[in-house]
């Protein structure tokens, strides 16, 4: 069996090329599957309270859905 070295240029160059990108794509799904998780967690958590409870915490029903995409958003920018 002949074995040969890889040379370094070409082993960065493998790894900019297929390695990098599919490592960012993993981290992508990844993150995008806890944005979901967290926006359906917060959209259901609050639309379970009564309107009271929610007016006690100066919250319109109609901005559930708004304050469930903000949360899903930071919830990845504090990991980053």
């Amino acid at each position: 069996m002949i074995r040969t070295a890889i040379r370094p240029e070409f082993s960065q160059t493998l790894y900019q090329t297929f390695v990098k990108p599919a490592q960012d794509l993993i981290q992508l799904a990844a993150d995008l599957a806890h944005k979901r998780v967290v926006y359906k967690q917060t959209y259901i958590e609050l639309s379970r309270c009564s309107d009271r409870e929610l007016e006690d915490i100066s919250i319109a029903r109609y901005d559930i859905r708004k304050i469930a995409r903000e949360a899903a958003q930071t919830s990845i920018k504090g990991n980053a």
